[in-house]
């Protein structure tokens, strides 16, 4: 838990129980049900909210109804002067808006969520920068894994306007022709036949010109690197 996730969940604590002595049990019926249900088809295995805090945000609305609640009662705590309670009521808006401008601040210094967004991001960059507009990259992940295509990945080579083929195999006939192609190799330590032979057997072949390692960090920490190939094939003479 992070620390403006833990402040947020004390003030929300202190938001029902300010709501609660101040018998304003309306609002509390309003913001309290979403988190049991929540949590009763999270744990029940239904849905998948505790691991995937996207698809959790109906959830937003109440922590915002609670938290708000709880910074009211504490600006307004001990019966204080309405001269004392319009200072602390600036104080309080006066962080919210540091924490506003730390949080821009940090995203324009990095602005990538994980080192696993920051390597798809450099992957994507450093393709953008050899890759032609008519040149084709190619994405293939072993189907054993089951798993779907990194999004991260998707986005940043959508963001640099790559030419991207999702499909297996990819149409190496389609318009415009490509010159050359960029395999993407997911999990995999080098590109799987089916793609090389499809490839060498097109019509012109294309020929591999480099094949490089690429390792792809995962989470924030020091986890292991993922393995990739990245390989660069170009279109023989007709």
């Amino acid at each position: 838990m992070t620390g403006a996730a833990a402040l947020t969940f004390l003030l929300s604590v202190a938001g029902v129980l300010a709501l609660r002595r101040s018998a304003r049990t309306g609002v509390l019926s309003l913001c309290l049900p979403p988190f049991g249900v929540t949590f009763v088809v999270s744990a029940a295995r239904l849905y998948p909210f505790g691991p995937h805090p996207r698809i959790a945000q109906h959830l937003a609305p109440p922590v915002c109804l609670l938290a708000r609640a709880g910074i009211a009662a504490l600006v307004g705590a001990r019966s204080a002067p309405p001269a004392a309670i319009h200072r602390r009521a600036r104080r309080v808006m006066a962080l919210f808006a540091v924490v506003g401008i730390a949080g821009v601040a940090m995203d324009l210094l990095q602005p990538y969520r994980s080192r696993r967004d920051e390597s798809f991001r450099t992957l994507a960059a450093e393709l953008r920068s050899k890759a032609g507009r008519e040149d084709l990259v190619v994405y293939y992940q072993d189907p054993e894994e089951e798993r779907e295509r990194p999004s991260p990945l998707e986005f940043y080579v959508r963001k640099e306007r790559l030419r991207v083929s999702w499909t297996d195999p990819p149409d190496l006939d389609a318009s415009p022709r490509p010159g050359q192609v960029w395999v993407i190799a997911h999990r995999l330590t080098a590109p799987p036949d089916v793609l090389r032979r499809r490839l060498e057997s097109a019509r012109p072949p294309f020929e591999m010109v480099a094949e490089v390692p690429y390792a792809l960090r995962t989470g924030t920490g020091w986890t292991e690197p993922i393995p990739c190939s990245v390989t660069h094939w170009r279109r023989g003479p007709s």
